[in-house]
């Protein structure tokens, strides 16, 4: 029984260590394991939640709204993050979902670098308070994780540990439809971050031209997205930065070529984030 008990003690010590000291250049094995342990399970509990209550509402009537399912699929030479002011730095890719059912919907995102390091997970959940022809009114929640790879020093030899960081984020989205191609709308993120010794809270409000669909060579179609935007940290640092998304697609392939651009205005955060650009391929499902 003793020698149970120390075993037992002993296998719990070192998954402690590996939780929080991961080392970047080992194997990737225990970073995995702890990232499905973690944040898969959560995934599949929401999306069978969600599946399930539809499920039960269409049983009850048929003539309902089905649950709408879609995806993409994005490859970038530049991971640029729902706040563009953020950047992996090197080419990542990023998987977006999207169960819809009338008003509600849940939209989990997932981004990695390209040897499959995890950069963020989010778990959006939104519902529709305001739906008209011409103007929509959104709100939401987002339970977040970010992951970063600082360097420590351990007994005198550097090692890249992985590090979590869990926010709680707060969406409305006010959306204004000008005519079928031309809408405007505006973003509001406000977000608290759980964990010591970094940002604590993040707020950011954007402003964004929805150009869509406008048609360029048959079948072919062009979309923009100039967006302006001020970001502020702790309420000790602040900026205004432009940012914008072109991209051309075609009516019967999947595909979506496009390019963002980042660049700043006039900010006190340090380091600037600059400028930023990257190239994209997205695939739609």
């Amino acid at each position: 029984m003793c020698k149970r008990y120390l075993l037992f003690n002993k296998q719990l010590l070192i998954y402690q260590k590996l939780k929080l000291h991961s080392p970047y250049q080992n194997s990737c094995n225990n970073r995995w394991f702890a990232f499905l342990l973690l944040k898969i399970p959560v995934t599949a509990c929401c999306l069978v939640a969600v599946a399930s209550l539809g499920y039960a509402q269409e049983k009850k009537d048929t003539t309902r709204a089905p649950i709408q399912f879609s995806g993409s699929i994005n490859f970038t030479t530049n991971g640029i993050s729902p706040i563009p002011a953020f950047t992996l730095g090197k080419p990542a890719v990023l998987v977006n979902l999207s169960l819809k059912k009338k008003r509600l919907s849940y939209a989990p995102e997932m981004a990695f670098s390209v040897q499959g390091v995890p950069w963020f997970f989010n778990n959006f959940f939104r519902y529709k308070l305001i739906e008209k022809p011409k103007f929509e009114f959104r709100t939401g929640m987002n339970w977040a994780i970010s992951y970063s790879y600082p360097i420590i020093n351990q007994n005198g030899v550097d090692r890249t540990i992985a590090r979590g960081e869990r926010f709680l984020w707060l969406e409305l989205v006010p959306r204004y439809t000008i005519s079928e191609k031309v809408a405007i709308s505006s973003i509001t993120f406000s977000g608290y971050n759980f964990e010591p010794g970094s940002v604590k809270r993040i707020n950011y409000v954007s402003i964004i031209g929805n150009f869509t669909k406008l048609p360029l060579l048959q079948n072919f179609y062009c979309n923009i997205f100039p967006q302006f935007f001020y970001l502020n940290l702790d309420g000790r640092s602040d900026g205004f930065f432009a940012s914008g998304v072109l991209g051309v697609g075609h009516n019967k392939l999947p595909l979506f070529v496009s390019t963002q651009v980042n660049t700043t205005l006039t900010t006190s955060i340090s380091p600037d984030p600059g400028f930023k650009w990257n190239v994209s391929l997205a695939y739609t499902f």
